[in-house]
């Protein structure tokens, strides 16, 4: 790998007018070839860790994990045999063991000593996680041509292998004393409960498994506490995942455990887990719901059961997913339903069974069940007989597959107000801490008092339409005989035409029986208005049963209004033969009048009660739903003021890392500051040694132009010589001028000779 540098100085992209584009990234580097370049095996080097470096980060944008097979099984506890697969280690780097299982015998010491030179021949207690780790080794050797005439030949690596070995790493987590299956729950709470985040000593290394070891053997070999599957980066429900996954593994092994000692599936979840998922299976046994009771979580939580599609139980565990996990030790209560799945033709078939009918749901009353068919159990026998569902329960019970039960931890506004929603996003800013606590109660306060009021308003109404019922009815019925006298005497008047007294006569008939519809309506209403006053009836089914009797009421007006005009046609017929008829019709308008004011006066008080009463419904309805956003406030502040302090420790411990990181920053900036100048003065030397070196090679030339002259003179010398002997003193002190001059140039030459050499 290359080595990352800081480059503070770097020029970057800049655009037309100078603005900075962007900044090259100083972590990878490749060559850039060009015809005529002296290329060494840097060069090449360099383009491979380049592109490996941009593989690993392809392999960082996929996650990290487990793609595919790589099973891991502890086989007559000494032979642990892994399965081909595939993984992705957290540095990118793919890991792949094909072919076939893999098996390695942990108690052949002499085969494991031989692989690690003899460190390690007994394992000692403790943890060990089974990773497979990027392994790199040498796949063939070449000889190497010396560079130069002193040196030798050598053997070099040609080419590297890449594959992948089987380790097993200690932990620094010391291994408790106790049962498989207590231990395992307990380092639950280590390895992925409170936020835990398991990694390995290299980045280059997937886990597998965990086995732990005892006496130099292995005792037992847990999967869930450290894989993790091939998942994207910072997946907001993780840990709910590795806690799901450890608690199914852990199950079945409890399961496993208790039908091999004979004891049966009813048994609680603290027996041995302390943390729970917030879904997950659990044991048909424990579960009652003929009898409606449940005896696998605390007396204290609401568990509810109900059927479900088997299509609809993943958008339903999804849900849940993103919830806390419940400790069983800390968690107070919690809202939990456990769901039977079943097809979509017995659902069909038992959800009718089980729906309730309409008049029998109760509403502005704060449901504890997610649904209309399901059943709440509890850990003690409840004090009323539930017998309404129980055939129909006992036939899903039977049909229902031990193995498919869930139960899933429901959100607290789902099991409070029976309404659930789907979540568009997740994650929010933190707001500033204000009064929105503060002003939610006093709204809240505020509904209480107009509640409050307005029951008090409708006592008082109730109380006063009684009274005024009582008189209208005493007033009604005086006014009913008056109009009984004035129909009486004006039948004797009716004796001069047969058709007239005929028709009159039933008109008066229709009349009289309308009446005493209307007198039996009267009566009706004053009953209601009596179980109102006393609260022996229904408030819904009385207000509907009122309706009702009012639209009743106004029927018999319209009929009776018809009458009257056929019988005020009949008068005017009768008039002009009886004189008295005209009085008597007079006197009769007078008390229909009467009677029409009586009725209206006594509907008045009718439909302000209906009004404070629909009025009052709403404000029960705003109380419930502001009640239960003022718990949410209280639970949000809480947990947003826990979020503010610890942003605030981590933003104090950012702050003097970045403090620290600020220095180091500083003395690297000044230490390059330093290696620029010496490369500067470096670079201005060795300007002047190449000055000093073409200085040299042009005196080198002219002393080798010097050097020929001289050896022609000497020559020419020599031969004077031959032909005079006279000269002999002559040419000796000219051949000693000449050796003087050539050794002060040979030695220039040597003295401007930089150290190391130039080329």
């Amino acid at each position: 790998m290359t080595t990352i540098t800081f480059h503070p100085y770097a020029p970057g992209i800049t655009g037309s007018e100078g603005n900075r584009l962007g900044s090259i990234d100083p972590r990878l580097s490749r060559t850039n070839y060009f015809d005529g370049q002296l290329l060494k095996a840097s060069d090449l080097t360099r383009d491979q860790i380049y592109l490996d470096e941009r593989l690993l980060e392809l392999g960082q944008v996929l996650g990290s994990g487990i793609a595919q097979g790589l099973e891991v099984e502890l086989v007559q506890n000494h032979l642990l045999q892994v399965k081909p697969g595939i993984a992705v280690a957290p540095s990118g780097r793919v890991l792949q063991l094909s072919g076939k299982t893999l098996e390695i015998n942990l108690q052949d010491s002499g085969f494991i000593a031989s692989l690690n030179k003899g460190l390690y021949r007994r394992f000692n207690r403790g943890l060990y996680a089974v990773a497979l780790c990027y392994a790199e080794v040498v796949d063939g050797v070449s000889e190497a041509y010396p560079a130069d005439l002193t040196s030798r030949r050598e053997m070099q690596v040609s080419r590297y292998a890449e594959g992948v070995e089987l380790a097993l790493i200690p932990l620094n987590i010391a291994l408790p004393h106790g049962d498989e299956i207590s231990i395992r729950a307990a380092l639950a709470q280590q390895f992925i409960g409170q936020g835990g985040h398991f990694s390995l000593p290299t980045d280059e290394a997937v886990p597998l498994g965990l086995i732990a070891i005892d006496n130099a053997c292995p005792q037992w070999l847990d999967l869930g506490l450290v894989r993790r599957p091939l998942r994207r980066p910072n997946l907001s429900n993780a840990l709910q995942l590795d806690l799901a996954a450890h608690y199914r593994e852990l199950f079945a092994d409890v399961l496993a455990a208790r039908q091999t000692g004979g004891l049966q599936n009813n048994f609680a979840a603290s027996s041995y887990f302390r943390l729970l998922p917030p879904f997950g299976p659990l044991p048909k046994g424990s579960i009652d719901p003929i009898n409606g009771r449940q005896s696998y979580f605390p007396k204290d939580y609401e568990v509810a059961i109900a059927p479900v599609r088997r299509a609809d139980l993943p958008s339903i565990i999804e849900e849940s997913a993103h919830l806390a996990p419940m400790d069983m030790e800390r968690d107070a209560d919690a809202d939990i339903m456990v769901l039977v799945p079943m097809s979509d033709q017995a659902f069909a078939l038992r959800a009718r069974q089980l729906e309730k009918p309409a008049q029998e749901q109760v509403p502005n009353k704060k449901l504890s069940l997610s649904n209309g068919l399901a059943l709440r159990l509890f850990t003690q026998p409840p004090a009323h007989l539930i017998d309404t569902d129980t055939d129909a329960w006992k036939m899903i019970w039977a049909e229902a597959e031990p193995n498919e039960l869930v139960y899933v931890r429901r959100p607290p506004r789902t099991a409070e107000t029976n309404v659930s929603a789907v979540v568009l996003a997740r994650g929010f800013d933190l707001p500033q801490k204000g009064p929105g606590a503060d002003i939610i109660n006093e709204q809240f306060k505020k509904l209480e008092a107009e509640n409050k009021a307005l029951n008090k308003k409708i006592t008082e109404l109730q109380a006063s339409a009684t009274a005024t019922d009582a008189v209208s009815q005493q007033k009604f019925k005086e006014l009913a005989t008056a109009l009984d006298e004035a129909n009486s005497k004006a039948s004797t008047l009716q004796g001069a035409r047969d058709t007239a007294q005929s028709k009159l006569s039933e008109a008066e008939t229709k009349l009289n029986t309308l009446k005493a519809e209307i007198e039996q309506l009267k009566k009706k209403q004053a009953e209601l208005g009596s179980s109102a006053t006393t609260g022996t009836a229904n408030p819904a089914s009385i207000n509907k049963e009122n309706e009702r009797l009012q639209q009743q009421i106004k029927e018999h007006i319209d009929r009776y209004q018809t009458l009257e005009a056929s019988l005020g046609q009949t008068r005017q017929e009768l008039q002009q033969k009886i004189n008295l008829a005209v009085s008597l019709q007079a006197e009769r308008n007078n008390i229909q009048l009467k009677l029409t004011d009586a009725e209206t006066r006594l509907k008045t008080p009718n439909m302000e009660l209906e009004q404070l009463k629909q009025k009052l419904s709403a404000l029960n309805s705003s109380a419930a739903t502001g009640a239960a956003d003022l718990a949410s406030a209280r639970k949000e502040n809480e947990k947003l003021q826990l979020q503010i302090n610890e942003y605030a420790n981590r933003h104090q411990t950012l702050e003097a890392s970045l403090g620290q990181t600020r220095q180091e920053l500083q003395q690297k900036i000044n230490l390059a500051a330093s290696l620029q100048a010496e490369r500067n003065d470096f670079q201005l030397k060795l300007t002047e040694a190449n000055k000093a070196k073409t200085a040299a090679e042009i005196d080198t030339k002219s002393v080798q132009q010097k050097l020929s002259s001289i050896t022609s003179e000497t020559n020419s010398l020599i031969q004077e010589l031959k032909q005079r002997t006279d000269l002999p003193v002559t040419l000796q002190t000219r051949l000693s001028g000449m050796e003087k001059t050539i050794s002060v140039l040979g030695k220039g030459v040597l003295i401007n000779k930089l150290p190391g050499g130039i080329s």
